[in-house]
């Protein structure tokens, strides 16, 4: 495991994972034009996600395996056409849930777009799109973080990524390590952005609170638990960045590449 770069066969961040200080006076606009949006897809997103595990539940019940042949043996559908309509119907669900992603997948995009142009070369036109200061962090995807997300993958853990976390302290990022070494503040991602999956890169975007106080900021991560917990990745900035809550509120846009040996 690599802290940059990484090699196939590894899941890491790439140098694209970046923490933006914004002026106070540009909250209204980032939030209306991204995070509000997000929040709302997130609220969408869960209720379809969670009609298609009730449904699965029921298509479970409803599929009898016999020779390697799929029988309907429910009572309420036993006919070939009651259990089409059945599965069509959640057919129509997970169309529904692409078309929500891939809304989500739009916003995310468009604002890790805007922050690159602005941190490689300043070519952002957009004059409400203007961070005061940014740092691009050294970065790992943890021990705890791999193992807890291969539980995730074969189905023994229900805990999500839904805590995004600041600290203060710029120790280089361990492969062991399962915290922030000097932790300010932790908060639910899905109020804040959002935490997706874009094709083969799980993507972050969030907008720190409203009650967030003024400090020194160095380090950032990504939790399963309001407290404790374990924890995804560490990544820590190549500078402070120094939040005045009076003044500023920082964003950050993460990406993670999942890659395979081939």
């Amino acid at each position: 495991m690599s802290v940059k770069g990484g090699k196939l066969g590894e899941i890491h961040h790439d140098d694209k994972h970046i923490l933006l200080l914004f002026p106070i006076e540009d909250k209204p606009y980032i939030q209306a034009s991204y995070i509000d949006k997000l929040i709302s897809y997130n609220g969408m997103i869960d209720a379809v996600f969670d009609e298609l595990v009730n449904r699965k539940r029921e298509i479970d019940k409803m599929v009898h395996h016999k020779d390697n042949m799929k029988m309907l043996w429910s009572m309420r559908h036993n006919t070939k056409f009651a259990a089409a309509r059945f599965y069509n119907a959640f057919t129509r669900l997970e169309q529904e849930l692409e078309t929500f992603l891939g809304e989500r997948r739009k916003i995310m995009e468009e604002f890790h777009e805007k922050v690159m142009r602005h941190y490689n070369d300043q070519t952002n036109h957009d004059n409400k799109f203007q961070p005061l200061d940014a740092a691009a962090p050294e970065d790992l995807v943890t021990s705890p973080g791999i193992g807890k997300a291969a539980q995730q993958i074969t189905s023994e853990t229900f805990k999500r990524w839904d805590y995004f976390g600041l600290g203060r302290s710029l120790i280089p990022a361990n492969f062991d390590d399962d915290g922030l070494k000097d932790q300010i503040a932790r908060f639910f991602i899905k109020s804040h952005g959002s935490f997706a999956a874009l094709g083969d890169v799980v993507r972050l975007l969030v907008i720190s609170p409203g009650d967030m106080p003024s400090d020194d900021v160095g380090e950032v991560a990504v939790f399963n638990s309001m407290s404790g917990g374990d924890l995804f990745f560490r990544a820590v900035l190549e500078k402070l960045i120094h939040h005045d809550a009076d003044n500023h509120f920082l964003c950050t846009s993460s990406s993670v590449y999942l890659t395979s040996r081939r």
